[in-house]
């Protein structure tokens, strides 16, 4: 390690000590040295950057044993992804980010299978990139150090190298899905550079060296993976609260600086070409994500009450305005929105010890009549997780969804129609997960919790006012069929219909709805003066007749 940083640290140095004239006569010439032009021309921050990357770069050249914290944060990243089908189903869409620097025709040609053979060894062989991601795996934080790469058996026991060995497998999805991105994508570049340098023989080291010269570029402006030249400022701090925030923030921060640069050099020739397509192609990411989140979890968590496609346009909805939404790029802006929405700061890092005493606590629940699969599932599975790094919770969760996708029958048996399809739309908005959820809620639409019972006061709303299609519509989007009349409405619509009992038209409503259940609203009523004797007299027999 210490040969490979230390040439690069002396010329860095070299570079900053250097001495600039400055003035057009000779005997009056003064000479700064770049340190002090750099922060002239941009301040503090400047250096403090570069002494923090040569900080970072220097620990690198010695073994420096994690805190107790760090190999706790270490832990709970793993945990979260290992064994996810949904987490290696996101790995591939990475390609789509490529497409911001090569024609997407290249990337379209790496998509033919016989293009394939030998791209893994051959970018290893040609690619310093390929080493370092190799080294680091799919995500930052999992890797082998130096002395692992090199040496992989290492001093450890018998028993640690299979456990370890084990417990690697569990990632073994996501690595594999991330290698076959890699390798699509340096079939993209060999396709861009044979097609501008056709005179070369595509199998000569010459071309090969090129190609991963070419790909290395690529890599480090479009893709993750384990280095600190890659990792933001936020990233390279030790502080445990950053650290934590900055978890899994890698892709984010990569997306985000792509979009920043093509945001700044619009002004160039060809600029506003390249904005435009890293907007589009940032849109097309998000889309994707979202659909590869909700198909996942409309498995783990179906409902009967609706049809399958009900249960994934909601979750689609809600992922696209999460997905698509800039801010989510910035650290701490989930956090923040948890904070504005719950009062209450959810996140791994930060709450370890929480995470792990509700752990024991819902394996409880499992000695607790009646209790199901999810109870297994979410207690002993999430203790199994955290005490022996098996991803046993996420591997039952996605079992889970299988189950329900292809054996099971947890929808509802219907077709889902437009009105329903407008509403579920409404719905996401008012819930998602980020500023637009927010402002909804503080606009005050349909109130903050947008559930079922929000819509049956709506519901409500529209009966009394006579909005028979909004009425309808909502009807629909309940699946409560045509007709209240002699129906016992759900709970949750007896409730806010009883709770807005303010006039005679609410009180007619509910016996009109077979919902007045007690002649005592009727008197409240009458005492406060909202209705007159004679309405009260005529209300009593109508729900006395009933009863």
């Amino acid at each position: 390690n210490y040969a490979t940083i230390g040439p690069a640290n002396e010329n860095l140095q070299k570079v900053l000590n250097a001495q600039v004239p400055e003035g057009d006569r000779l005997d009056t010439m003064t000479k700064r040295n770049i340190r002090a032009l750099l922060t002239e021309a941009y301040g503090k921050a400047a250096m403090d950057y570069l002494a923090k990357l040569q900080e970072q770069l220097n620990g690198g050249a010695v073994r420096v044993e994690k805190s107790l914290y760090d190999r706790a944060l270490t832990l709970f990243r793993k945990n979260a992804v290992a064994g996810s089908i949904s987490v290696a189903l996101q790995q591939p869409l990475s390609f789509l980010r490529a497409g911001m620097m090569i024609s997407p025709k290249y990337m379209t040609t790496a998509l033919a299978r016989e293009y394939w053979k030998g791209s893994y060894q051959e970018r290893l062989a040609h690619s310093g990139v390929s080493v370092i991601k190799d080294m680091g795996r799919f995500d930052m934080g999992f890797g082998a150090g130096a002395r692992e790469y090199i040496t992989p058996d290492g001093k450890e026991g018998k028993v640690r190298k299979v456990w370890d060995a084990i417990t690697d497998k569990a990632t073994i999805l996501p690595e594999l899905m991330d290698r076959w991105t890699w390798n699509r994508m340096w079939v993209a570049v060999k396709a861009e550079q044979h097609a501008q340098n056709p005179e070369m023989d595509v199998k000569s080291d010459e071309f090969l060296d090129m190609v991963g010269k070419r790909f290395n570029e690529l890599m480090r402006r479009t893709q993750v993976y384990d280095s600190t030249l890659t990792k933001s400022q936020n990233m390279r701090s030790q502080n445990p609260f950053v650290k934590s925030l900055t978890s899994f923030m890698a892709e984010p921060t990569l997306t985000m600086n792509v979009l920043a640069d093509a945001m700044q050099n619009i002004g160039e020739k060809g600029g506003k070409t390249r904005a435009v397509k890293a907007l589009a192609i940032f849109a097309t990411s998000a889309v994707a994500q979202a659909a590869v989140k909700a198909l996942m979890s409309s498995g783990r968590s179906p409902d009967d009450k609706k049809t399958w496609e009900e249960n994934f346009l909601y979750r689609f909805y809600s992922n696209v305005i999460s997905e698509g939404d800039l801010l989510n790029l910035v650290p701490g802006y989930n956090d923040l929105v948890t904070v504005l929405k719950e009062g209450k700061l959810e996140d791994d890092a930060l709450g370890m010890a929480g995470k792990i005493a509700k752990a024991f606590q819902t394996a409880g629940n499992m000695f607790k009549e009646g209790a199901g699969y999810r109870d297994y599932e979410d207690g002993v599975g999430q203790i199994v997780q955290l005490l022996t790094q098996l991803p046993a919770k996420n591997i039952a969760r996605d079992l889970r969804a299988m189950y329900n996708w292809f054996i099971g029958k947890p929808y509802a048996d219907r077709e889902t129609s437009a009105a329903v399809k407008k509403y579920q739309l409404k719905e996401a908005m008012m819930t998602a997960d980020n500023l637009v959820g927010i402002i909804n809620a503080a606009l005050g639409e349909a109130g903050y919790k947008t559930n079922n019972t929000a819509y049956y006061g709506r519901l409500y709303e529209a009966e009394s006012t006579g909005n028979t299609e909004e009425a309808e519509a909502i009807r629909e989007y309940l699946h409560l069929g045509k007709g209240l009349s002699g129906e016992k409405i759900n709970e949750g619509l007896r409730k806010q219909a009883n709770d807005r009992l303010e006039d005679a038209d609410a009180a007619q409503w509910l016996i009109d709805h077979d919902m007045m259940t007690s002649t005592s609203k009727i008197t409240t009523l009458y005492k406060e003066g909202k209705i007159n004797a004679e309405q009260a007299t005529s209300m009593y027999k109508e729900v006395d007749s009933r009863m």
